[in-house]
């Protein structure tokens, strides 16, 4: 097979179009093309295409894994895997992340939980990140500060409710509290415990 023709795409100056026995093949970064010095009339073989595509779609997953806020790795597998790259640029991808450390889930999960702690208990934290993938057994010592701060948290959370919902009903006053505070996340033991402290109650 020979190249016959490289032309610089129109709409995206950074790639350009390969074209093989005068067909259209393939198109790639304008960087790849020169790392491999692809030019006209050049022999070239499927091994070497394979090649091609594959850091041309590195490059793209990479570019396309740094837009957007910091993630997990399960999500930023998820995120590429939905744009279609295949897993092998996946995880060339994935190990170049964890090299400059723009994935870490050690500091994702230790980051959301301090983020997080304030408004939210256990289980809904531990939910979130059950939701992005996170092993939720290999960080149990970093949850237990959830345990550890609950009943303070929930017990703040709780008399900023009961002033915004004002002078009701006792019963009704004590279902909106205790329904916002599962809505958070916290234990049923912990609401109890903090209704009961705040002298909240159904009758």
């Amino acid at each position: 097979m020979l190249i016959t023709d490289i032309q610089k795409q129109v709409k995206n100056k950074k790639r350009m179009s390969i074209f093989i026995d005068d067909e259209y093949s393939f198109s790639a970064n304008v960087n790849v093309v020169y790392d491999f010095g692809l030019c006209i009339g050049m022999e070239i073989d499927e091994e070497l295409i394979h090649d091609i595509k594959f850091k041309d779609g590195v490059i793209r997953a990479y570019s396309s894994a740094l837009r957007g806020s910091i993630t997990t790795e399960f999500a930023m597998r998820n995120k590429l895997s939905a744009k279609e790259y295949s897993k092998d640029v996946i995880d060339e991808v994935i190990d170049r992340l964890k090299e400059y450390d723009y994935i870490n889930d050690d500091e994702y999960v230790k980051n959301y939980i301090q983020t997080h702690i304030q408004k939210y208990g256990e289980k809904r934290i531990r939910l979130e990140l059950y939701k992005k993938g996170i092993n939720l057994n290999q960080y149990d010592f970093m949850l237990s500060e959830c345990r550890n701060s609950e009943y303070e948290m929930c017990k703040n959370l709780a008399q900023k409710k009961l002033y915004s919902i004002g002078d009701i009903q006792k019963d009704k006053k004590y279902n909106k509290i205790a329904s916002f505070l599962q809505m958070r996340g916290y234990s049923y033991s912990v609401i109890k415990e903090v209704l009961e402290d705040l002298e909240i109650s159904r009758y």
